[in-house]
């Protein structure tokens, strides 16, 4: 996953003496004098959510005020346009972050206006924001989308003050961050985070500016549940890394989410995420986490599911009331001596022991259930993390599985009812990359095809491009 900003100097920092090219200028109104600097190493410029804070902008101190027309910072003239082309029925957004400070403390009004241009600087399609006040002394981010009407070269974007806003002599008027792009404002100088790194296209500060997610997730297969695809390029070579997944105040490592890396792209599939509520990917080197996803939510009809450890096979069910017992294991034992009062002991730490689940299945998912069960290998319990006490994931290894009818007639309804006693258990084979598809996938999808057609179709990609793609989902 990745964001692009195509503000060439985001961060308004000087191209030229006195100028940030690539970033805006000021537009004065009817009267108004005043001078425009540039600020570098600033330690008031806005804080982003990341923490890291925009060390420079561009600063307007009013000397005399307006009497009339609009005024405000844009970016509307040709070396500040964001040169991002499209053509009709694009959306752009423009956005920016602005800081008015006046001596009285009042504030001030204006509208973010976005537009398109021409490649020869004709102004096409825009559109006006709602107004926004600008309150002394607190940067405030500014937007406005616009649909494009035909097609164009490049986006500007202008917040302007009509005739009756008016900045007051002595104010200052400070702007930096903008953004051509989603999400939050920033450049390929930003400080890379856990979720992000950044880099230019091109030239620092005179070319666009791309951030790409640290870990790329993805719903994967045709399973029910789907499985998460979890892509991690290349940690650092030598690092000793772990994966894990966080969701509903749950941790689990990833299955084959733990070794060194070899500098290499690494791809993991999760089959045990908790359904219909958001997970977080988390990696770990040396106990510190080094990246961070983006949250991602795996859909299910319902609330909880009982499936293989490779999540291939799957059965639907309801969960019943039974007060869900627990057996916790003590691991103690206890030997009488003749003539001693008390018993010699041995103990150990208590195991989690097992337990019982009462579901009922019905239709189609009772074949399904019973053929889980008769493989005779531990099973995964999904559910939203919704269940009191109960974890919202666990690996059973199901010892008994007693079921009836539910119905006192037995030639109506279908509804079975279970008992599932269980011992809880860890995954065992917690290191096995579970994959996303197979070369039998691979063979469906390209039924048909020869590798001159396969060249063809897969012509500027690579290996790691190959690796990620969703053979089974294709098939």
């Amino acid at each position: 996953m990745s964001r692009r900003n195509d503000v060439l100097n985001p961060f308004a920092v000087q191209t030229a003496a006195g100028v940030a090219n690539g970033f805006g200028l000021y537009s004065s109104g009817t009267g108004e004098a005043g001078t425009t600097t540039l600020v570098a190493g600033a330690s008031d410029g806005p804080l982003l959510s990341s923490g890291s804070r925009i060390a420079s902008y561009i600063r307007r101190l009013v000397t005399t005020a307006k009497t009339g027309a609009s005024t405000g910072w844009s970016a509307t003239q040709g070396q500040n346009r964001a040169p991002r082309p499209g053509v009709a029925g694009d959306v752009r957004r423009a956005a920016v972050l602005l800081r008015y400070t006046s001596p009285d403390g009042s504030s001030l009004t204006g509208r973010m206006r976005t537009q398109v241009y021409t490649s020869g600087g004709s102004p096409g399609a825009y559109a006006d924001g709602p107004p926004v006040t600008l309150v002394s002394g607190q940067w405030t981010l500014v937007e406005s989308t616009v649909t494009a009407t035909d097609g164009f070269a490049s986006v500007g974007w202008w917040f302007y003050h009509g005739s009756i806003q008016i900045p007051v002599a002595g104010s200052t008027y400070d702007a930096t961050g903008a953004i051509v792009g989603d999400g939050e404002v920033f450049a390929g100088s930003s400080p890379s985070t856990t979720a992000w790194l950044y880099s230019w296209l091109g030239l620092p500060n005179a070319s666009a500016s791309i951030a790409t997610s640290t870990m790329q997730l993805a719903l994967v297969g045709t399973g029910a549940p789907q499985d998460v695809q979890v892509v991690i390029p290349g940690l650092t070579a030598g690092q000793v890394y772990l994966v894990e997944g966080t969701a509903a105040g749950s941790v689990w490592p990833v299955r084959g989410g733990r070794g060194t890396s070899n500098g290499s792209q690494l791809v993991l599939s999760d089959s045990r995420t908790p359904i219909n509520v958001p997970v977080v990917y988390r990696v770990t080197v040396g106990g510190v986490v080094v990246r961070q996803s983006e949250p991602i939510t795996v859909p299910y009809p319902d609330k909880y599911v009982l499936q293989s450890l490779d999540g291939q096979t799957s059965a639907e069910v309801a969960l019943m009331s039974n007060g869900l017992p627990r057996t916790p294991d003590p691991r103690v034992s206890s030997y009488p001596i003749p003539g001693r009062p008390r018993p010699v002991i041995r103990y150990d730490i208590p195991g989690d022991g097992g337990g019982q689940l009462l579901v009922d299945t019905t239709g189609e998912q009772t074949p399904a259930l019973a053929a889980l069960l008769s493989t005779g290998r531990p099973v995964v319990i999904r559910t939203d993390g919704d269940v009191r006490d109960f974890p919202p994931v666990e690996i059973l290894l199901i010892t008994r599985f007693p079921s009836e009818l539910t119905d006192a007639r037995i030639q109506t309804g279908d509804t079975r009812r279970w008992t599932l006693e269980y011992l809880l258990v860890d995954d065992p084979d917690p290191d096995a990359v579970l994959p996303s598809s197979t070369w039998d996938d691979f063979d469906a999808v390209n039924t048909g095809s020869t590798w001159d057609s396969f060249d063809l179709q897969w012509v500027g990609a690579d290996w790691d491009a190959f690796d990620r793609f969703d053979w089974e989902g294709q098939a």
